[in-house]
């Protein structure tokens, strides 16, 4: 038995009845079909259309609940311009309730804690929810209904997505290209359903508890290509009913899972997927068919639970090209192209690669023959008896690395050029007797691959000959904002930082008039270094000089560190 998708055949373009207008500045008087005589509120245009009529609404906040029990489509005018808000009442509620065969698309849908922001009741035909942002209790409730969910935004949800009904009923949905981000599950269903749930990102925004999909029902379930970045959870995707086969194909969980991130019935095919980060891995509750094979992991403490699987599932470092910033395509050289199922194709008709862009639903690209990664960590020990330095670094991981520079120089910011080439080596420290020595000394180490893609250095460590003759040792372990690199750049540059603790960063770029022309970041971060990219193609400037400003908190709010620097942009 193999998975399938569901096909919807929809047309929205053909409109077959009345078109109605809503607008803030409408009025009482029906038929609302213009926008010279529209509608001041949703719901008296509700009350005049007949099935198969079409409601397009101006923008504007409209603070109204909004119930129709007959076909009909909604086209709002964007998410930022028309918003149905019902956050600030107290009663529990469902915002919008729609029956069979309606369209919802382009609004902003917001509930209070305790509601849910769209309902969806019925059990034939199909509902289409497209291209809206919900945030609210719950997200989307769907009785048994056939539903398409598509490019929906969910935030600050505790379940982005409910199905529920009775277990005489089943529920046929394709869920696709959503972004998720919720305090409790995604996807949350404990009823008969037939889902394929495609190519979602989803973001667990709890402490501990949330999951990207908890599913106990029966029929069928097809995963495949969605990611899942978890806090910290119990488990990922869960599929613990025996009387399901559960499809889960080219899925990527990065994130910490204290019970699993695949928590699985017996009845299950698991192929291509990839669990990074986590305390545990891949779980099965039961016996029973399974098919698990060509899955990968790395940095997991227990990748197996209750079974042990065959040879062709492996522990290997991804070689992402840059997950910091959410880019999860496959550098050139990965293990992990070509290293999927045979049976499986990607787009461009090669072996299935492992992975979210693997498998006929990933995306054909090019391989990025990118440098290594940057050493980090950098750390020194002076021992004064035997005079000897001895520098150490995080290993790197990936598949065509070969070797270490070791650079040595007077200053800090010495340039690594090859005069300034202390060693090549492979292993991840470097010793260096200085008796004698009567000036600064630092080092910098960059890493290389077998085609010698030679990454950027790293920080400087070194010792610093004082006025009396006494050596200090310096050590990069402080607030710091770096020089983005490359400066001046076109299309794209990396803005780096280092917290010496954690606390809240922000990260705002400005113009040369002091206008903010965007915030990269405001939120909490951990002590450590990290690197935010920054692309033209995100933020159209103009050629020029910018000025990108940090400012650290603590946790408690007191200012720690604060630093801006200058770039240029060169077209």
């Amino acid at each position: 038995m193999r998975c399938f998708i569901l096909l919807f055949i929809f047309i929205t373009t053909i409109i077959f009845g009345e078109i109605r207008y809503v607008s803030k500045t409408g009025s009482n008087t029906p038929p609302y079909t213009s926008w010279e005589t529209a509608a001041d509120s949703i719901q008296s245009a509700i009350d005049i259309s007949l099935a198969g009529d079409s409601i397009y609404v101006a923008p504007g906040v409209y603070r109204q609940h909004i119930a129709t029990s007959i076909e009909l489509t909604f086209i709002g005018s964007g998410i930022d311009e028309s918003v149905i808000d019902l956050s600030d009442t107290s009663a529990s509620l469902h915002v919008f309730e729609i029956g069979n065969n309606c369209i919802v698309k382009n609004f902003t849908i917001l509930a209070n804690d305790e509601s849910t922001c769209l309902r969806i009741t019925g059990a034939s035909d199909i509902a289409v929810i497209s291209n809206n942002k919900i945030s609210g209790n719950q997200g989307i409730s769907t009785n048994y209904s056939n539903t398409i969910i598509d490019n929906n935004i969910f935030t600050d949800c505790d379940v982005s997505i409910h199905p529920y009904g009775s277990f005489t009923e089943t529920n046929h949905a394709l869920i696709s290209e959503n972004i998720m981000s919720s305090e409790g599950s995604c996807i949350n269903c404990t009823f008969p359903q037939d889902f394929t749930i495609l190519n979602n990102i989803m973001y667990s925004a709890a402490p501990a508890g949330g999951k990207a999909l908890f599913v106990a029902g029966k029929d069928s379930l097809c995963v495949k290509n969605n990611i899942y970045l978890p806090v910290s959870t119990l488990y990922s995707f869960a599929q613990f009913s025996t009387d399901m086969k559960g499809y889960f194909i080219n899925n990527v969980v990065i994130g910490n899972n204290t019970e699993a991130a695949f928590n699985l019935s017996g009845k299950s095919v698991v192929k291509n997927n990839v669990v990074i980060n986590s305390e545990k891995g891949f779980r099965y509750g039961s016996e029973g068919e399974r098919e698990f094979k060509y899955n990968y992991h790395w940095n997991v403490e227990t990748p197996y639970i209750n079974f042990v699987p065959d040879s062709t599932n492996r522990e290997l470092y991804p070689m992402f090209v840059d997950p910091d910033s959410g880019d999860y395509h496959l550098q050139a050289f990965s293990p992990l192209i070509n290293a999927g199922d045979p049976g499986i194709l990607d787009p461009d008709g090669s072996r299935s690669d492992a992975g979210l862009y693997g498998g006929p639903f990933g995306e054909a690209y090019t391989y990025l023959d990118l440098p290594p990664a940057l050493p980090g960590n950098i750390a020194m020990v002076f021992n004064p008896d035997s005079s000897e330095i001895t520098i150490t670094w995080t290993e790197n991981h990936e598949a065509d690395f070969d070797h270490y520079n070791i650079y040595t120089g007077s200053t800090e910011n010495f340039l690594t050029d090859t005069a300034r080439l202390a060693s090549s080596q492979t292993k991840r420290e470097f010793r260096d007797n200085i008796t004698g020595i009567t000036s600064s000394r630092y080092y910098r180490v960059t890493s290389l691959d077998n085609q010698e893609n030679e990454s950027e250095a790293s920080e400087a460590a070194g010792i610093v000959i004082t006025t009396t003759g006494k050596i200090e040792t310096v050590a990069p372990d402080d607030f710091r904002l770096f020089q983005n690199y490359p400066n001046p750049f076109n299309p794209e540059t990396v803005i780096s930082f280092r917290l010496q603790k954690g606390g809240n960063v922000k990260l705002v770029i400005y113009d040369l008039k002091g206008e903010k022309v965007t915030e990269l970041l405001n939120e909490s971060r951990d002590e450590g270094y990290y690197e935010i990219r920054f692309s033209l193609k995100d933020f159209p400037l103009a050629s020029g000089i910018y000025i990108y400003r940090i400012d650290i908190k603590s946790p408690d709010g007191t200012p720690v560190f604060s630093d801006m620097k200058k770039m240029v942009v060169l077209k």
